[in-house]
């Protein structure tokens, strides 16, 4: 996956509220989605961490928990463990 291919994934579904995290080179890191209107502090985020390579290519896409679902607090996004 390229970094064009990864930034029409993040901005292209416009069906789910999302937040993102940037790392210090403005890539997105943390992208959580979750039905509209979700605050969040309630656990029905699905969250990703994406892991770049020194050419800020995406090398890794997990997610918190090594879980898809929609289980998640977005505010806890630092804490959870990524596989």
């Amino acid at each position: 996956m390229t970094l064009a291919d990864l930034r029409t994934v993040i901005y292209a579904d416009t069906t789910f509220k999302k937040n993102i995290v940037y790392d210090a080179n403005q890539n997105a890191e943390y992208i959580g989605i979750a039905p509209p209107g979700t605050s969040d502090t309630v656990a029905s985020w699905q969250i990703r961490k994406i892991t770049y390579d020194v050419n800020e290519n995406p090398t890794d896409i997990d997610f918190a928990g090594s879980s898809t679902s929609f289980d998640k607090i977005w505010d806890n996004y630092a804490s959870y463990t990524y596989g």
